[in-house]
């Protein structure tokens, strides 16, 4: 990845890994393009604002709920929210429904990259990948909620779905262990 070095390694709390994500958007965007790139991705979108839509504020949201603030509703409503406005947009860009696969897939990977190049390996990387990547769950399932967001609308169950997912994104993270930062 470019532009990132061993600076923080001191640090390796959960929360420091959120808070370095969330410093680092755009590294972490520029790394997820670059994935897209090397899968030929790209080339379902006309331009480089198209791919990366409303990315950096997807990512903020999943490090908020997954290693800054894991048992706050709020925290959760908010990335389940982006999530389901992510889906929403790949959507409206004419693209089919399972393309939000890739883009988690991608940003699973991208983050995974980020943090072993920013931290090194060790039990605290790792537990920090694997709560992201927990998140990125629940993520997906909203983003895939809000790519259907007219259907389910229609039906008088968006608000009632969405709080489910929010429900159990929670769940998944009461039943994971409280970070613990060094």
């Amino acid at each position: 990845m470019t532009g990132l070095g061993t600076a923080n390694k001191g640090r390796c709390g959960v929360r420091a890994f959120g808070e370095a994500i969330q410093d680092d958007l755009e590294d972490l965007v520029s790394e997820w393009v670059r994935i897209a790139v090397e899968e030929e991705y790209q080339s379902n979108f006309t331009t480089r604002d198209e791919l990366i839509d409303g990315l950096p504020a997807l990512i903020a949201g999943i490090a908020t709920a997954a290693l800054q603030e894991p048992l706050a509703p709020e925290a959760h409503m908010d990335k389940i929210g982006r999530a389901a406005e992510h889906g929403s947009e790949r959507r409206s860009q004419g693209l089919p429904e399972h393309v939000i696969f890739d883009d988690y897939r991608f940003l699973q990977r991208a983050v995974s990259s980020y943090l072993w190049a920013r931290f090194g390996r060790g039990a605290k990387v790792t537990e920090a990948i694997l709560r992201f990547d927990a998140a990125t769950s629940t993520a997906s399932s909203a983003s895939l909620f809000g790519y259907f967001r007219a259907e389910i609308e229609g039906t008088g169950q968006w608000r009632e779905g969405l709080s489910k997912i929010v429900d159990t994104a929670l769940q998944h993270s009461r039943g994971l262990r409280p970070p613990q930062d060094d």
